[in-house]
């Protein structure tokens, strides 16, 4: 009986955090590790490289605008079969059109 209210606890905590994560418009690196779920020392490294957009007033603590991380994503994106073979025609197509004027 205490084990399942235990589970039931936790599930709500769960939510709870998932919730004020989805919410939230800056995160600091704790909360933009679980939202991202990526490893501190994975963001640490992005920042370091410079591949990613963070802010640190104070010259400290890490926060990260959740629309950077949401770009940053959105730039990994890997084209699918199709899109590669539109882009090829349509390359083609151009290329055709400029050596035939």
């Amino acid at each position: 009986m205490m084990e399942n209210i235990h589970k039931k606890l936790e599930q709500i905590e769960s939510k709870i955090e998932e919730h004020i994560l989805n919410t939230k418009e800056f995160l600091d690196l704790n909360e933009a590790s679980k939202y991202m779920r990526l490893s501190k020392s994975a963001l640490y490294k992005l920042t370091s490289k410079g591949e990613i957009k963070f802010y640190q007033p104070g010259g400290k603590k890490i926060f990260f605008f959740k629309a950077d991380l949401h770009e940053w994503i959105k730039k990994g994106k890997v084209q699918s079969t199709c899109e590669l073979e539109d882009e090829v025609e349509n390359y083609l197509n151009d290329n055709n059109k400029i050596s035939r004027s």
